[in-house]
């Protein structure tokens, strides 16, 4: 199973100055990727944080994503934060000082902080001048929605993802009618996902959600909940 970490980092998304439009895209592309995303984390930025938060999670999870903190400024930290993650110092890569000429940007100090990254880092090829990054299993994505999407779309055919298979029950219950129940059988088929979620003042008041790696024994699960559950199955369901 591959799993995927999303590290959103940025003062202006902790003090609400922006509203953060990449954590929902990338939960979307993960989904659709098969991906199974084992945490989002919106961290400030500062190395100690992002070095840590970003060695907690690749060693956890088959690729860990992060956003911003790419740019030019003071507070652009992510590429050095990333390397003293993986011990790695940084260094001025060549090809992002070309790169960094071409496309008009007047080479002072803080152009090329730009160019300055861990010296083990992949540069994959996108479709919008500058490469996407990556070190280890840790994409280093721009924080900037555009091209956060743009890049993320060049290179989404290198992550290898595993099909999840889904389905749900539909109830007219309370979780205490059903809990008892629904433990056993989570107890009894323990290689797939059992859910449960309530809805206040409203029909269904209850979702049951199946969720596994093989699809009959999605199916033979969700068959098993009908029947256990069936005075309380939703009628319009």
């Amino acid at each position: 199973m591959s799993t995927a970490s999303i590290i959103i980092i940025g003062d202006e998304i902790l003090s609400n100055k922006f509203v953060d439009e990449n954590t929902p895209y990338l939960l979307t592309k993960c989904a659709e990727l098969n991906l199974q995303v084992q945490s989002v984390q919106i961290i400030p930025d500062t190395l100690e944080r992002i070095s840590t938060v970003v060695k907690e999670e690749s060693e956890r999870s088959t690729y860990v994503f992060t956003t911003g903190g790419v740019g030019p400024t003071h507070d652009d930290m992510t590429f050095e934060g990333v390397g003293r993650a993986f011990e790695t110092p940084l260094h001025q890569h060549p090809e992002l000082v070309e790169l960094l000429k071409k496309y008009g940007k007047s080479i002072t100090p803080a152009t090329l902080r730009m160019a300055e990254i861990p010296i083990n880092s992949e540069l994959l090829p996108t479709s919008r001048g500058f490469p996407q990054i990556k070190v280890h299993n840790v994409f280093i994505f721009p924080g900037v929605p555009s091209l956060l999407k743009s890049k993320f779309e060049a290179i989404q055919h290198l992550l290898i993802g595993r099909q999840r298979f889904h389905s749900k029950v539909y109830l007219n219950a309370s979780e205490t009618d059903i809990a008892k129940e629904l433990t056993d059988i989570q107890h009894q088929n323990p290689t797939v996902g059992l859910g449960s979620y309530p809805r206040f003042h409203e029909e269904p008041s209850l979702i049951l959600t199946v969720e596994g790696f093989d699809e009959t024994e999605v199916d033979s699960v969700h068959l098993i909940l009908t029947n256990t559950f069936s005075a309380f199955i939703y009628k319009n369901s």
